[in-house]
């Protein structure tokens, strides 16, 4: 099931028919403004479905050529939609057709009245100025089941120091079961209610315990006074993804750098008989409410029976101004949640590459360690990652760190990198002892 937050302007769509919006795209900055057409008709949606199209936009994408159709889809009628599959078109403002897509809706139930959004993406030099879309789906006769009520508290927007504008919603599962978030949309409105952005991007826990509200963070470019945020979810049963084998060893440890930059540390086990990707989020909780989170995604899968270190430097903030400090840090609670699905089985053990270090050096209160990486094996690897671990003269974990050093390396490829490690204020470099490792993965 679907919830939305807020429905205004409808452009009719058709079900097994053909139906247009016209849109004024938002141009690159290189772009021509394109000069908007004039709106194409639509026909009349048959009796058995009512199934609408809202505020259908074009995006720029990451370079000048790119562009992403975004558009939401309702279900205005008194019958349950499933199997919706779309096919969308672009147009030039001289009628040329520009690309065509065709893809299903995965997981995506409408009931009377829910909402979901769609987007495609399109190469072009020419700025699409029409948006075509036709679709299929089945109708069924609404009926009582078991399903996830999501609601979503108002969307408050916090500024970062970098000044990052940050949508933070809560959501909170009613329907008396827990469920999984599959997919979280931001939708930025201008005053015209026109989309003007989009994210698919969220920070925060997939699982969705009954009646806990949830936080969800998600970075946002481009928000403009008068602007408004809109919330669409996609959510499954929590059974559909099994619990991945992953084990925190310990509560993790809070330590701060001479800054007061505050460094949670701990460590990670793969209990499982495969290697494993694993992504896990901090939940940082003060005075018992949601004050600052933190995802973690290590770059190398974990082989069985090993153990990983983490040290997290960056937090989100779930309120205006949340900082970890000395001062507070006793009043912080921190709790690990694993990702079930981002979390999965591995195809490939992570391989070995061969590090030779150049140099160590302190600058302020990092310490930079430099060096190369080899492929020895006899096969490309991708995502080369370097893994520092800093301890003392007992063996205790103080800190660690990870870097990726390039997309891929070749075979007998050289790579070198520069791996950056915060230092817990009070700990001497030159006393402390150091575990580097690097990794690649083979392409799955």
């Amino acid at each position: 099931m679907l919830s939305h937050m807020r429905i205004k302007r409808i452009c009719p769509l058709l079900l097994l028919v053909l139906a247009g919006c016209t849109i004024t795209p938002t141009p690159h900055p290189t772009a021509s403004p394109p000069v908007s057409p004039s709106p194409v008709a639509s026909a009349t949606p048959g009796p058995e479905a009512d199934l609408h199209v809202e505020a259908v936009t074009a995006l720029p994408g990451e370079t000048e050529d790119e562009w992403d159709i975004v558009g939401v889809l309702v279900n205005k009628g008194s019958n349950n939609l499933g199997e919706l599959a779309l096919t969308v078109a672009v147009r030039s403002e001289e009628g040329a057709l520009l690309g065509e897509r065709s893809f299903p809706l995965i997981n995506v139930q409408l009931e009377p009245g829910d909402s979901t959004v769609f987007h495609t993406h399109f190469t072009s030099t020419l700025p699409p100025t029409t948006v075509t879309v036709s679709s299929r789906a089945s109708a069924s006769q609404a009926e009582e089941q078991p399903g996830a009520t999501i609601e979503e508290s108002p969307v408050e927007l916090l500024q970062t120091e970098e000044g990052t504008t940050l949508a933070v919603v809560y959501l909170t599962n009613r329907s008396g079961v827990s469920q999984y978030l599959e997919d979280v949309i931001f939708l930025v409105r201008d005053s015209n209610d026109d989309i003007e952005a989009a994210t698919w991007s969220c920070y925060g826990p997939h699982v969705l315990p009954p009646d806990n509200p949830v936080p969800c963070v998600a970075e946002l470019d481009d928000v403009q006074d008068g602007s408004v945020v809109d919330v669409y979810t996609t959510v499954l049963q929590v059974d559909s993804y099994p619990s991945p084998p992953i084990e925190l060893l310990m509560d993790p440890s809070l330590s701060f750098d001479p800054q007061g930059r505050p460094l949670l540390t701990g460590t990670i086990r793969n209990s499982g008989s495969t290697p494993y990707w694993t992504v896990f989020t901090i939940l940082a909780e003060k005075d018992d409410m949601p004050y600052a989170m933190a995802r973690v995604m290590l770059p190398a899968p974990i082989p069985p029976g090993e153990i990983r270190p983490y040290t997290i430097v960056n937090w989100l903030p779930l309120v205006q101004g949340a900082t970890i400090t000395p001062d507070n840090a006793p009043t912080v609670d921190f709790t690990p949640l694993i990702d079930p699905r981002a979390s999965s089985s591995a195809e490939h053990y992570p391989r070995p590459l061969i590090v030779s270090i150049t140099s160590f050096e302190p600058i302020g209160s990092n310490l930079f360690i430099r060096g190369s990486l080899t492929n020895a094996w006899p096969a490309p690897l991708v995502n080369p990652s370097v893994l520092g671990a800093v301890r003392n003269t007992r063996g205790d974990l103080l800190v660690s760190a990870w870097e990726t050093a390039g997309s891929s390396i070749p075979v007998n490829g050289i790579q070198t990198f520069q791996l950056v490690i915060p230092l817990p204020e009070g700990v001497d470099y030159a006393m402390s002892e150091y575990d580097i490792a690097a990794y690649g993965v083979l392409p799955e």
